[in-house]
């Protein structure tokens, strides 16, 4: 399911422990001053953010979207026409992007810094035999170089993937798992804020993906 602060925002292990999650993953993008999703976000039915609108309408992170009826999950393209998202019927929705995958194939993608850069990355994907697969990269690290999109969708392929969307990343990319150690807060991967190679760097977010 999805969790969200509402206008607040607060680290990926906070929603995981409030929420008693197995596991949570940071979500989409979001208004880093004044909190709030700037991509719709619906949980149990109820619309906690809906998509802002650049000048430039529907950027490529709000023309695709996480779906989950009946606890089965599914991401759809929805295109650059506005409302889309808000016509979906799923009590639970979360629209992100860009689109990397589509039934085995790549998704176009544009070209711009933020696809043709290595960054930390977050992504979801629909695997094989009913696999659901989160995964985040680590980036801006000696340690890490991240991944551009293209590499990020090629990843997903080699994983087996049908279906594949990338979240907010950057500082944002932490994967929680609750049955980690308490020295890492259960964080998994190395939040790229703090600088320093280390699991307890994270960022405050405004909604995550959980499993419980």
């Amino acid at each position: 399911s999805f969790a969200s602060a509402g206008d607040s925002l607060k680290p990926t292990s906070w929603f995981g422990k409030k929420f008693n999650a197995t596991v949570a993953l940071n979500g989409t993008f979001f208004d880093v001053k004044n909190g709030g999703s700037v991509d719709l976000i619906k949980v149990d039915g109820h619309l906690m953010d809906t998509t802002r609108l650049s000048e430039k309408g529907l950027v490529e992170h709000q023309q695709a979207a996480i779906v989950i009826h009946k606890n089965q999950v599914q991401i759809v393209y929805g295109g650059n026409k506005p409302g889309w998202d808000r016509q979906l019927p799923a009590d639970n929705v979360m629209t992100t992007g860009p689109l990397l995958l589509k039934d085995g194939q790549p998704h176009p993608l544009q070209k711009n810094a933020f696809n043709d850069n290595r960054h930390p990355r977050t992504c979801l994907c629909l695997g094989p035999r009913k696999q659901l697969i989160m995964a985040t990269v680590d980036g801006r690290n000696a340690n890490a170089q991240g991944m551009n999109l293209h590499e990020l969708t090629s990843l997903m392929r080699w994983l087996g993937c049908r279906d594949a969307i990338n979240l907010d990343g950057g500082g944002s990319t932490t994967l929680w798992i609750s049955s980690v150690g308490e020295g890492s807060n259960g964080v998994v991967n190395y939040p790229s804020d703090s600088k320093q190679w280390i699991h307890t760097g994270e960022r405050p977010v405004s909604n995550v993906m959980i499993i419980r």
